[in-house]
């Protein structure tokens, strides 16, 4: 994901042009995703952790599946505080 990350926002520096269409491509990514239950909408995520574990402090750290969300709302952040 770290990967993908750096040649989206190569892909925007070099051609500007693109950017819409790259949002409009993780936008229906992510509607898939959702549509489809992947990743952390799946109805499993989290679920090995129990539901009293999200309220203690000893939760145990999340599984490298949450990563990816997280790396492209950093890069949409990246993207949007640069201009």
């Amino acid at each position: 994901m770290q990967t993908a990350t750096a040649c989206w926002a190569w892909l925007v520096a070099e051609r500007p042009d693109l950017e819409t269409r790259l949002m409009n491509a993780m936008q229906l990514a992510w509607i898939w995703s959702i549509d489809h239950e992947k990743g952390i909408f799946s109805p499993e995520h989290g679920r090995e952790q129990g539901s009293q574990a999200v309220y203690t402090q000893a939760v145990t750290k999340a599984k490298r599946l949450s990563r990816a969300p997280v790396l492209w709302l950093n890069y949409l952040t990246f993207r949007f505080k640069v201009r």
